[in-house]
C-alpha cells in the first residue's frame, strides 16, 4: 500500500511541477508579448530570447519575425530563418508560411522553390488556410512557380477560372468571399464551379444557401446541391444527407435512407459519418444491432478526430463494452472530445450523447486516480501530435482533384 501511495505522490508531483513550468513559460511569454505590443522591442527580445532557445514555437516564431523586421535587434535574414525553421518544425503554421516564401525567394537562404512549394503544400490539409491553397494551386498550374504572395496567386488563378478550370473558380470564390469580403461574386463563382460538377463547390453553393451568404436563404436550393455533392462522391454532404434524414431536418424522417448516406460517407472516410453510421448498428437503429462493427466504425472515426466517436469510445472503455476496460485510455478519449462543442457530439438531436458523455466525464475525475489521470493525459498528447503530423502529410488539392473527376452538370 505504501508503495502505491508513494508512487501516486511520484505522479501527482511531476504533473504539478510540469504545470508550474509550464505556468511560467507561459507568464514569460505575455511578459515579452505585452512588450510587443508596446513596441518596446528591446524588452521583448530579452523576454523571448530565452524561450526561444529553449524550444517554445511561439517565441521562436516571434524571435524570426523581429529578426527580418530588425525589432529590437539588428536585421538579420538568416538567423530569421533560423528561428522560422525551428518554429515551423514544431509546427507553427506562421513559421512555415514565412520560411516557404523565403525559400522561395531566397531571402535570407538559397533560394530553394521545389522545398517551398513542399512546406505550402503540407500546410493545406484541414487548416481552412485559403491563401495557402491559392499558392499551392499556382504552383500546381504554373509548372511550380511559387508565386511572389497570395495575390499574385489570385491573379494566375483569376485567369485560369475564366477559362472554366472548376478548381480555379472554387479558389476564386474564396478570394472573393474571404480575401475581399464581396459575397455576391463569390457565390457566383462558387456557382461556376459547382455548374462544372465540381462536388466541394456544390457543398459549398448547399451551405451558401442554406445560411443565405451571398444569396437569398433557400433550403430547397440547398438540398439540391447537398444532393448533387453527395451523388458526386463528397462524404459531408453524404454525412449532410444521412443526419437530416435521421432527424427529418428538410427530408423526411428516413432511417433507411439515413443509414444509406451514412454508409456512403463512411467509405469515404468522413469521420462524422462514420461515427453516425457506428451509433447506428450500435443501437439496432435502420440496420440489425452489430456491436463488433460499431466498435470498428467507431475507432476509425475517434482516429480522424470525430467528437462523437471519441465519447463514445469513453464510454467503451470506462465500462469495458467489447473491449477491456481501461480508465486511462477512457480518458484520453473523454479529454480529446471535451475540447469540441456539445452539438458536435449531439448526433441523433436527444442530447442523450451529451448526457451520457458528461457522466463519462464526472465519473473519471472522480474516480480516476491520479497515475490513470496523467497517463490519460500522456495519451491524449502523443494522439493528438500523431494526427496532426499525419494530417499535414496529407494534400487537400489531391482530394479537391478527385471530388471533381465528375464535371456532369446539374
Amino acid at each position: 500500500m505504501r508503495v502505491i501511495v508513494s508512487a501516486l505522490l511520484f505522479f501527482a508531483a511531476v504533473a504539478a511541477a510540469v504545470s508550474v513550468n509550464v505556468a511560467c513559460l507561459a507568464a514569460d511569454y505575455m511578459t515579452g508579448m505585452r512588450a510587443y505590443e508596446a513596441k518596446d522591442y528591446e524588452t521583448a527580445f530579452r523576454e523571448l530570447r530565452p524561450l526561444a532557445e529553449a524550444g517554445d514555437a511561439l517565441a521562436q516564431y516571434r524571435l524570426g519575425v523581429m529578426y527580418l523586421r530588425a525589432q529590437g535587434t539588428v536585421k538579420d535574414e538568416a538567423e530569421a530563418v533560423r528561428w522560422f525553421r525551428e518554429a515551423a518544425g514544431r509546427g507553427h503554421k506562421d513559421a512555415r508560411f514565412n520560411l516557404a516564401y523565403m525559400l522561395a525567394n531566397g531571402t535570407g537562404v538559397a533560394k530553394d522553390e521545389a522545398e517551398a512549394a513542399r512546406l505550402f503544400r503540407i500546410m493545406t490539409e484541414g487548416q481552412g488556410d485559403v491563401e495557402v491553397e491559392i499558392i499551392v494551386y499556382a504552383i500546381d498550374y504554373f509548372g511550380g512557380r511559387v508565386p511572389a504572395n497570395w495575390l499574385e496567386g489570385a491573379k494566375w488563378l483569376r485567369q485560369e477560372a475564366e477559362k472554366d478550370v472548376p478548381e480555379a473558380q472554387f479558389l476564386t470564390c474564396a478570394i472573393e468571399l474571404i480575401g475581399h469580403r464581396r459575397r455576391e461574386q463569390g457565390v457566383g463563382w462558387c456557382r461556376r464551379a459547382a455548374a462544372n460538377g465540381f462536388s466541394y463547390a456544390q457543398w459549398n453553393l448547399g451551405k451558401y444557401y442554406e445560411q443565405g451568404t451571398g444569396v437569398k436563404a433557400d433550403l430547397s436550393e440547398a438540398l439540391k446541391w447537398y444532393r448533387l455533392a453527395a451523388e458526386d462522391g463528397d462524404g459531408r454532404a453524404q454525412f449532410e444527407l444521412a443526419r437530416r434524414h435521421l432527424l427529418g431536418i428538410g427530408l423526411g424522417k428516413d432511417l433507411k435512407e439515413a443509414v444509406k448516406w451514412a454508409g456512403k460517407g463512411a467509405q469515404q472516410e468522413h469521420p462524422d459519418a462514420q461515427a453516425l453510421l457506428g451509433l447506428l448498428y450500435l443501437k439496432g437503429r435502420g440496420v440489425e444491432r452489430d456491436a463488433a462493427k460499431a466498435l470498428d466504425l467507431l475507432r476509425q472515426a475517434a482516429n480522424r478526430n470525430s467528437a462523437p466517436a471519441q465519447a463514445a469510445l469513453a464510454s467503451f472503455y470506462l465500462h469495458g463494452r467489447g473491449v477491456g476496460r481501461d480508465i486511462a485510455e477512457a480518458h484520453k478519449w473523454m479529454i480529446l472530445a471535451q475540447t469540441r462543442e456539445a452539438e458536435e457530439i449531439d448526433l441523433f438531436g436527444d442530447s442523450l450523447l451529451v448526457e451520457e458523455f458528461l457522466r463519462i466525464k464526472e465519473g473519471l475525475n472522480m474516480f480516476a486516480s491520479a497515475e490513470q489521470t496523467i497517463e490519460g493525459f500522456r495519451r491524449a498528447w502523443d494522439w493528438r501530435a500523431s494526427y496532426l503530423k499525419q494530417r499535414d502529410s496529407k494534400r487537400l488539392v489531391e482530394k479537391m482533384r478527385d471530388a471533381s473527376r465528375s464535371r456532369r452538370k446539374p
